[in-house]
């Protein structure tokens, strides 16, 4: 069910919010963490940066290849906002090819409402063109509407201090019907993510990050994510056919004396009902190493 929402998700962008906050941190001398690493069992994330501290480059690297790249995204600027993000994946033959293109559409606040999304194909030809659409309460991103599918729609809640504590997300579509709810906890240390409106950029620029929603736009990091989806398939005859999907991701966060996040050790559950009967169950263990600096705003 989580892919489900990255495919939507992974396109929006609060750019306002990161500018206006991002402005008052200044103002306030107030640190942030660049995120330089972030590396599992299987898969490493590259960073790297501009002289504004701002992403230019995202890289996945294989692990078990020797740390070679398979995957990475790049960020074009102008006059300090992103106007573009293109996604090149590593063919058979060892090639890269430009898989997506990403494009942003500001309103008079610099907040993006609108991106434009162009999938390649191999060839370089263009398979398909997508637009989404945003929603905000004040500098905060309330509801995100695919343009392809008018009766889907997320929506966002935040708590006090920043973090994500509501989602829900509810289509219709072929006599088929799917809800998805989640609940999030949080430590009180800064997310590495949330300094330099990174976790924002990522969040549009990456098609399929692969990171959690509630890492990228949370000021804190997260515990413990527990999402639960029902689908239900109306029946003419007999009961409906109800699935409930449980994910439940579990993070024990290490902390360093900086209060910068240094690793987690993380714990995915999951678990199908049908009717009310458990037909599968999974379980995935990882040990996350995470190289961040903290910085002060210029």
């Amino acid at each position: 069910m989580k892919n489900t929402l990255f495919s939507l998700l992974t396109l929006a962008l609060l750019f306002t919010s990161c500018t206006k906050d991002k402005e008052k941190d200044k103002e306030d001398n107030k640190d942030y963490i660049l995120l330089q690493k972030w590396t599992g069992k299987h898969d490493s994330k590259n960073f790297q940066y501009n002289s504004e501290d701002q992403l230019i480059r995202f890289g996945y690297t294989n692990v078990e290849s020797g740390d070679k790249e398979y995957s990475y995204t790049t960020i074009t600027y102008n006059n300090g906002l992103p106007v573009k993000a293109e996604t090149y994946l590593r063919t058979g033959d060892n090639t890269f090819f430009r898989d997506q293109e990403v494009t942003f559409k500001m309103d008079g606040q610099k907040r993006i409402v609108q991106t434009e999304v162009k999938i390649f194909t191999v060839d370089g030809q263009l398979a398909r063109t997508n637009k989404i659409n945003f929603g905000f309460s004040g500098n905060r991103l309330e509801t995100i509407t695919d343009e392809s599918d008018a009766e889907s729609a997320y929506k966002f809640k935040y708590d006090v201090n920043g973090n994500i504590v509501s989602q829900s997300y509810s289509s219709v579509s072929g006599g088929v019907s799917l809800t998805e709810k989640f609940d999030a906890t949080y430590d009180n240390n800064m997310s590495p993510f949330a300094g330099n409106g990174l976790g924002m950029l990522i969040f549009a620029a990456v098609p399929n990050a692969p990171f959690e929603t509630e890492h990228l736009l949370s000021a804190n990091n997260p515990l413990q994510i527990k999402w639960v989806s029902t689908r239900t398939q109306k029946k003419e005859a007999g009961p409906d056919a109800v699935n409930i999907y449980t994910d439940l991701y579990e993070y024990t966060n290490t902390i360093d004396a900086a209060g910068v996040i240094s690793g987690f050790d993380y714990k995915y559950s999951y678990e199908n009902k049908f009717n009310g009967e458990v037909v599968n169950t999974q379980t995935n263990t990882d040990k996350v190493a995470i190289t961040a600096v903290k910085k002060q705003y210029k």
